[in-house]
């Protein structure tokens, strides 16, 4: 059996709030990145405050490592009764590369 990436074993999952949008926001580097991950209408500069408008309906969940750390975030969309739709899957940059988004 293919041993896990390093750092990312046993992450957890749970309902995105909005004190994790400051987190988050800091993971893109430039607006280039930002608008990659969340589409042409993610403001420039991408900012927490946004971010957290956009957490507070519920669709947002976070990865999170043992220690409790944010590693990763997406947003799920009800398309019908049987279909979700995954959408803004972003990883930690400093998971990236590792497998996280398995």
């Amino acid at each position: 059996m293919e041993q896990p990436a390093s750092g990312i074993e046993n992450i957890g999952h749970r309902r995105a709030v909005g004190s994790d949008a400051a987190i988050v926001a800091g993971w893109f580097a430039n607006h280039d990145d930002a608008t990659r991950w969340g589409g042409p209408e993610v403001p420039n500069p991408l900012t927490a405050e946004w971010l957290e408008k956009e957490i507070v309906d519920g669709s947002y969940f976070v990865g999170v490592d043992r220690a409790g750390d944010i590693v990763a975030i997406y947003g799920l969309k009800t398309l019908d009764e049987n279909v979700l739709h995954l959408r803004r899957f972003a990883v930690a940059p400093r998971l990236r590369g590792q497998g996280a988004g398995k």
